[in-house]
């Protein structure tokens, strides 16, 4: 139909089609069609990230271990090493290793024959040193919580390390990379994870939250070898207490 200004009147689809521009445009048969971009079009994830949409303007990319960032732009290895006035972390020992950043595969730190442990800081002296997942995770992140803990003095090269890395930027590292909390991992004696597991706080070592690992269901009592956690501050309902081994 013509209007006064004698023009066509253009009819508006009802569905509109996903093609990646954020403009409209009458088409030949009088159609107006919006054109809408989706986040992930544009691939704003980096190093093989993985981008999930959220609605049209949204997203969130799922990062492979060693990188993290809004778009996994940033890498563990690189991120440490920068942060930590250019010192290798994976250089404790007197032949360093190579920072891999697998974090979530308890790797850190890739060593040589001669050494093994979190950060290459231990002689190998002829053992078998395969570990399991939560082996791994237990060694990296205990670890990690003996190297933020300066009243502990129980570890000699952790001791060293401490003296040589700026405790304030690797907590500010850890926070970048949404470790706030750290898994304090608990094994079975076959080396697999246990029911029940706990973690700590970066910023007060004494905050702890627990959980059941099947359900996630919060806890306030947890055994943790011979020793219990009940005393320690906890995020949880106290109710349940189920999954203690």
């Amino acid at each position: 139909m013509l209007d006064r200004c004698n023009l066509t009147c253009v009819k508006i689809q009802s569905k509109l089609p996903v093609v990646s521009s954020t403009s409209a445009k009458v088409v030949m048969d009088g159609t107006l069609v919006m054109f809408v971009e989706y986040p992930c079009e544009s691939r704003p994830c980096e190093n093989s990230g993985v981008c999930g949409g959220h609605g049209t303007t949204n997203y969130t990319c799922t990062c492979i271990d060693g990188y993290f960032g809004k778009n996994c732009e940033k890498s563990v290895c690189t991120t440490l090493y920068r942060e930590l006035n250019n010192f290798n972390l994976c250089g404790v020992s007197p032949s360093s290793g190579v920072c891999i950043g697998k974090i979530a595969n308890g790797e850190l730190c890739q060593c040589p024959d001669t050494h093994w442990g979190p950060l290459c800081n231990l002689p190998t002296q002829g053992e078998n040193k395969t570990l399991t997942l939560c082996q791994r995770q237990k060694q990296l992140f205990s670890t990690t919580v003996k190297l933020i803990n300066e009243s502990d003095v129980t570890d000699s090269s952790i001791s060293l390390l401490r003296t040589i890395t700026d405790i304030s930027r690797l907590k500010s590292v850890l926070h970048e990379m949404n470790l706030s909390y750290l898994p304090v991992r608990t094994c079975t004696s076959d080396g697999s994870f246990a029911a029940s597991q706990c973690d700590v706080s970066i910023d007060d070592l004494a905050t702890w939250k627990c959980y059941c690992t099947e359900t996630g269901v919060a806890l306030c009592k947890v055994t943790i070898g011979s020793r219990t956690s009940s005393n320690r501050s906890c995020e949880c309902d106290c109710e349940y207490w189920q999954c203690i081994q």
